[in-house]
């Protein structure tokens, strides 16, 4: 679908600083454990509240603005943390053998990614009635009936990733070496705006919402058939216990969180694909370890940096030159690989969720912390998420949040260990020996306690 112009307009023109005071307004009820305020129009029934506000005798009052503006401003943390819990269930079916109903999971896990990045810019995607803020504390619909929610998510997230500041918050929310990735490029020589290699990002790793929003026969189709159709009739392979163990493992590395990165080992790598997109678009050669050129633009980049030592200054240079292949891109190369591919199609869709979920944390985390939120005042949800997931033994709580990575790790060393033993393991070899650790092993839904963490 193709937006009103009135509709990108508004998209276009949303101020940082008006959702950023929105988002500062919700903490007088985080200190009361709540969201929203209790009678909060648009707490809940919320698609037919909003359908009876904007109906032609509706009477959508400043209040009802001021209601809309925090439902928008609380909902980019409430997608966020669903969005991690429909990918944590579609690794969890993947781990149990049903790669086809890990895709219809993992397609909605895309689709709650991109609602919290509309969400964290001020956008509400509700179905057929999209809103978005027109000032801090204060919401409006956008511009005439502009499809539903599948078909308008793609369409404003790809609106959205045109804009500026859009690529500012992408570059600032990536942290790699504990340093914001609009750090690393804002020495480069001449000016450079991360906004175009942010809308790449964007088109590649959305490509799902854009294809399967699409009324046309195709990737929609794909979706379909994982979805609605008898999988058994289907000629597509079904994944290994290898692969699915595997694709879990690249995930939870890439997870870790070190110091004030919250995804160390994932942003390091986007760093050095964004400095080699970068390179290739001034200079029109390969960017590897052979190219003096490129050599010494990453040694300048580098070298602009305030790094603690020589040898962790030589160290960064030295992941920086070296190939991709080499570094563990697995999971940025599956992603992408399109949903109708034979062999590892559904894959892809996975891979393409967990990064776009990436960016809706980084998104959130720098929103919440531009608006002033404190990490103590999001207690109440964190402790909350711990026991409803049953993350934890209640009576011990871990001391930091990313402690719950370790566990996960030290419990991958033993399935590994396995998967070297008999290469040929079966899911139910490995479920007999250790289904809890599978269980755990899906445990994303634990991500955004410390992927969404105020110092």
């Amino acid at each position: 679908m193709t937006l009103s112009s009135g509709a990108r307009s508004r998209i276009q023109n949303i101020s940082r600083d008006h959702v950023e005071t929105t988002v500062g307004d919700l903490r007088r009820y985080f200190a009361r454990s709540l969201w929203l305020a209790p009678n909060n129009r648009y707490r809940s029934d919320t698609i037919n509240k909003i359908r009876e506000d904007f109906g032609p005798a509706g009477n959508f009052t400043p209040i009802k603005q001021s209601n809309l503006a925090h439902y928008i401003a609380s909902s980019t943390q409430m997608h966020c943390i669903d969005g991690w819990s429909y990918l944590a269930a579609a690794i969890s079916t993947l781990l149990r053998g049903d790669s086809f109903a890990a895709v219809h999971l993992a397609y909605y896990a895309e689709l709650r990614a991109a609602m919290s990045i509309l969400a964290s810019d001020g956008v509400g995607v509700l179905n057929r009635r999209h809103c978005a803020l027109t000032g801090p504390k204060k919401a409006d619909k956008l511009p005439a009936r502009i499809g539903g929610t599948h078909a308008f998510a793609w369409s404003a997230l790809e609106e959205w990733s045109r804009k500026t500041s859009a690529g500012d918050l992408i570059a600032e929310a990536i942290t790699p070496f504990s340093i914001p990735l609009s750090d690393w490029i804002s020495n480069l020589p001449g000016s450079y705006t991360f906004q175009p290699l942010a809308q790449s990002w964007i088109r590649t790793w959305g490509v799902d919402l854009k294809r399967l929003a699409d009324q046309e026969r195709g990737d929609r189709h794909a979706r379909n058939e994982a979805s609605y159709r008898p999988t058994a009739l289907s000629n597509d392979r079904t994944v290994s216990a290898n692969e699915a163990i595997g694709l879990s493992e690249q995930f939870w590395e890439l997870c870790e969180p070190v110091g004030s990165s919250k995804f160390e080992k994932l942003d390091r790598r986007l760093l050095r694909s964004s400095l080699k997109a970068i390179f290739v678009g001034r200079n029109a050669s390969t960017p590897n370890a052979t190219n003096d050129a490129y050599k010494a633009f990453v040694s300048a980049v580098v070298t602009s940096q305030t790094i603690s030592s020589d040898q962790y200054r030589r160290d960064i240079e030295r992941f920086l030159l070296r190939d991709d292949t080499e570094g563990g891109e697995g999971v940025t190369q599956l992603a992408k690989v399109g949903i109708a591919d034979a062999n590892h199609g559904q894959l892809g869709v996975i891979a393409r969720a967990f990064l776009l979920l990436r960016l809706a944390s980084g998104t959130v985390d720098t929103t919440l912390r531009k608006a002033g939120v404190r990490e103590d005042e999001l207690r109440f949800w964190k402790d909350g998420l711990l026991q409803e997931r049953g993350l934890c033994d209640p009576d011990f709580p871990p001391d930091q949040l990313g402690d719950l990575w370790k566990d996960v790790d030290d419990e991958l060393s033993e399935i590994r260990r396995r998967l070297r033993e008999k290469k040929d393991c079966s899911l139910a070899s490995l479920r007999g020996e250790f289904d809890g650790a599978l269980l755990r092993l899906a445990g994303f839904d634990a991500v955004p306690l410390w992927a969404i963490e105020r110092a």
